[in-house]
């Protein structure tokens, strides 16, 4: 698969994407492939499971960013239903986190496969 046809699988509008990085398509690969690298999912997967507001708001803030920039923008939407529910802490934020977070995995996963498949 190539790398645009990759990308797309994943949801991303590439048109929008390449116009972001002035029609660099090398570029944008460049960042793409030193994604799975980032540490920030790992430190996001780590707060959620010591339960640590404050990181988690902080990580999930900074994958929002990442993620929307590379144009993986399901997985930018899970980090900011995150950021939100511990914002505004409603009644059993918790489990909604614990949902959210299946459901961001879940899409990073996605988003992984469809890196490694075309790096080759």
């Amino acid at each position: 698969m190539d790398f645009l046809a990759a990308m797309e699988s994943v949801g991303v509008d590439s048109q929008t994407v390449l116009r972001r990085f002035s029609g660099m398509e090398m570029l944008w690969k460049k960042f793409v492939f030193r994604f799975p690298e980032d540490p920030t999912y790992s430190s996001l997967e780590q707060a959620v499971l010591k339960q640590e507001d404050e990181e988690i708001e902080r990580q999930a803030h900074a994958l929002k960013g990442v993620a929307a920039n590379l144009g993986f923008d399901q997985l930018s939407q899970h980090a900011n239903q995150i950021v939100q529910l511990v914002r505004q802490r409603p009644e059993g934020y918790w489990d909604m986190i614990k949902q959210e977070w299946e459901q961001l995995k879940a899409v990073y996963q996605k988003v992984l496969e469809a890196i490694n498949c075309c790096k080759q």
